[in-house]
């Protein structure tokens, strides 16, 4: 767990390094896993990789490449690997299989590949069926060109000693023929005997083997009693007695004997007791230095844990293990068990900052032995040299100073908004509010002081602003309108290119872009519907906010009437005048997403006046004494669009009769018998009030004036070619 979390962290650390390297690939792997050393460049690249069972071991290796495909070109011949693209996706192997130069014929590379991984993968590669016993864990490697499946399956085979090839119904089958690996294996080793001292010669022969020849040689009578029966390697010895030789066979083997009425008996011996025989224990006593300072001073390579006992009373090491073990350990020991000389031990105090804090900024290589912290102090004390005490106490007086407090200026936030939002890696205790909202102080070193920039740059960010053109306008229907066309269209013979003009006279009146924003044809009517008095504009505006606050439109009439109220107490009676407002409210919420999309909430409230019995002034000031009836309608909406796309928001609907009063001059004003010369007609009328609304993100430094980007987008569209 210890490694792979290690290997994790090397991984990371090597990311970010070559992250910072741009266009260049720096990496640097050191006894890492191949297929860990893959993961992390096409990771580092953006690549998908694909990593058979045939690639492992570790490697050593440095990438300093322009490109992925360099690089993986130059690792893969290192570890002669092969690598193969399709479809955007990399297939690592050590087993290349090729066609061949002819049908049903294979190239075939593969370099200490298992067997039973490389029969897989040329089963699978060659699309053949082939069926095997269980290999040897040994290595193979094939290198063939222009081959049939049968003569490279015949090569495989022949790697490992008792295996055959057949083809049986339409498959191939690998088979272990046990007999024939006993006949070779008794040809495989040698036992004679001279004056009592036996020579033996053996490269793979299993133990009860060897034991049977042994004895029968010595004449002697033995019960192997052994379990494992291990296939032994590679045993050369000349000159031994018999027991002697025995011992040595039967270590290795793992097993031990012993002798009872002339008989020998062979039995299984524990992994743990074969290591207690080569353990040795061996006591070291230092001179010059405390068993329980040089304790924690042991390399972890050596494991140096297991392997030594501490007596403190005598100020000695035990050492347990075999030679090999040891020995690193009491070269360490010796090495370092030496007089102090010129060493002496100081004391050093922090006036500014915990001793717990310090310790761990000052480098290693300043400490001639561990640092002990005085308890419930600042100070340590350690062993030093009079060169190490003054680079020491440098080294001291350059850290253990006390922050001063920085002021710094906001330009966009205040400051209660920045001590809300910081990130977690700043301490908001450093951060000190002021009266002035625009300033804050700021306490630590230049580390901390820095890291606190990097991030009030992300926060201290003006917010964006939007700009809304507004324009609302009341469509009316009525069955006692007549209805002509305003749009003339005529064709100019001064240019080349026949170019159009059109007549919308009503429309330059409005600032709103109708011919940009709908078009030409659109813009045509709607100026012919307000020549006809059909549409009434009732707000033509452009609002400007911040994103993410509220901004209203509000158009309104205010009729003021008296509210008669009797007092209970007496016959007395007060007027109070009261108010009712009348007319359109706007409330606009855009917000600015990080993809320049505008999410905007719309809440129109559209409120009549009714007429009342005494509605006889025109003046907005004017009181009565009869409230009128009042109706209201409300539209809500959120809608997402982008800057400069249109919204338009309709629907709010109201139906009313109208009365049209036509008289004859004079004669109709006469009473009584005006009646004879006057007619009226009730007609219906429909009101629909429809809101167009355009926002637009508004970057610093780049708003043109709108007149100017009303002519320019009408000449590109329609007269320039």
């Amino acid at each position: 767990m210890k490694k792979t979390v290690i290997t994790c962290l090397l991984i990371l650390l090597i990311s970010s390094a070559a992250v910072a390297q741009e266009n260049n690939i720096s990496l640097n792997f050191r006894n890492q896993k191949i297929s860990d050393i893959l993961l992390s460049l096409a990771d580092l690249c953006g690549k998908s990789l694909v990593i058979d069972d045939s690639v492992s071991g570790t490697a050593t290796f440095n990438f300093a490449d322009a490109d992925f495909d360099t690089a993986l070109r130059r690792f893969t011949d290192y570890t002669r690997l092969y690598y193969e693209e399709k479809d955007g996706v990399y297939y690592i192997s050590r087993i290349q299989v090729l066609p061949g130069n002819g049908e049903g014929l294979f190239t075939v590379n593969a370099e200490d590949v298992m067997p039973s991984v490389l029969v897989k993968e040329l089963s699978r590669r060659m699309n053949t069926t082939i069926m095997a016993d269980t290999f040897p864990a040994i290595p193979a490697t094939v290198r063939i060109q222009n081959a049939s499946p049968e003569m490279i399956l015949r090569l495989v085979a022949s790697r490992y000693d008792g295996y055959d090839l057949s083809f049986e119904n339409g498959g191939y089958f690998i088979r272990n023929n046990g007999n024939l690996s006993d006949r070779k294996t008794d040809a495989r080793f040698s036992i004679t005997e001279k004056d009592g001292l036996y020579t033996l010669a053996a490269q793979k022969v299993p133990l009860s083997a060897l034991i049977t020849a042994l004895f029968k040689k010595a004449a002697k009578e033995y019960s192997l009693v052994a379990k494992n029966n291990a296939a032994l390697e590679n045993l050369y010895y000349s000159n031994r007695d018999f027991q002697s030789l025995l011992q040595l066979i039967l270590d290795q083997a793992g097993c031990d004997y012993t002798i009872k009425n002339d008989v020998y008996y062979i039995f299984d011996l524990q992994q743990k007791d074969v290591s207690k025989q080569l353990s040795t224990t061996q006591a070291y006593r230092l001179k010059y230095l405390s068993v329980t300072d040089v304790q924690n001073l042991f390399p972890s390579d050596l494991n140096a844990a297991s392997l030594i006992r501490v007596d403190k009373n005598t100020n000695t090491f035990y050492l347990t293990g075999s030679a090999k073990e040891t020995e690193p350990l009491v070269q360490f020991l010796t090495q370092i068990d030496v007089p102090l000389g010129d060493r002496f031990y100081g004391q050093y105090t922090f006036a500014n900052i915990p001793v717990g804090t310090a310790l761990p900024m000052i480098p290693k290589n300043m400490f001639l032995s561990d640092a002990v912290i005085i308890p419930n102090t600042s100070s340590f004390v350690t062993q030093t040299t009079k060169e190490k005490d003054t680079e020491l106490r440098s080294f001291i007086s350059k850290i253990d100073v006390q922050d001063s407090p920085r002021a710094v200026r906001l330009k966009y936030i205040k400051s209660e908004e920045l001590v809300k939002y910081l990130p977690p890696a700043i301490d908001k205790s450093r951060v000190t509010v002021t009266g002035d909202t625009n300033v804050v102080f700021f306490t630590g070193n230049n580390e901390q002081y820095n890291r606190f920039l990097d991030s009030l740059a992300v926060l201290d960010q003006p917010d964006e602003q939007i700009r809304y053109q507004l324009l609302v306008v009341q469509y009316q229907n009525s069955d006692s309108k007549n209805l002509s066309a305003s749009l003339s269209l005529s064709t100019t013979s001064d240019s080349p290119s026949a170019a159009i003009t059109a007549t919308l006279t009503n429309l330059f009146n409005i600032s709103f872009d109708v011919v940009s924003q709908f078009g030409l044809q659109a813009a045509a009517s709607f100026n012919a519907e307000i020549t006809e008095s059909r549409a009434k504009v009732l707000a033509d505006t452009t609002l400007n906010g911040i994103s993410g606050q509220d901004i209203s439109f509000e158009n309104k009439n205010i009729y003021r009437y008296r509210d008669i109220v009797a007092e209970s107490s007496s016959d007395t009676y007060t007027s109070i005048v009261r108010e009712i407002s009348t007319g359109l409210t706007i409330k606009i919420n855009g917000w600015v997403s990080g993809d320049e999309m505008i999410t905007v909430s719309v809440s129109a409230d559209l409120s009549k006046q009714g007429t009342t019995d005494s509605d006889s002034s025109d003046s907005s000031d004017s009181t009565d004494s009869t409230p009128p009836s009042t109706s209201e309608k409300t539209v809500t909406t959120n809608v997402r669009t982008k800057s400069g796309v249109p919204i338009i928001i309709s629907g709010l609907l109201q139906a009313e009769t109208e009365k049209t009063e036509t008289r004859v001059p004079v004669l109709g004003s006469i009473p009584l018998l005006g009646m004879l010369f006057r007619t009226t007609k009730d007609s219906l009328a429909t009101t629909e009030l429809v809101i167009y609304l355009v926002p637009f993100v508004e970057h610093s430094g780049t708003t043109p004036m709108q007149e100017e980007k009303n002519i320019r987008s009408l000449y590109e569209k329609y007269v320039a070619e």
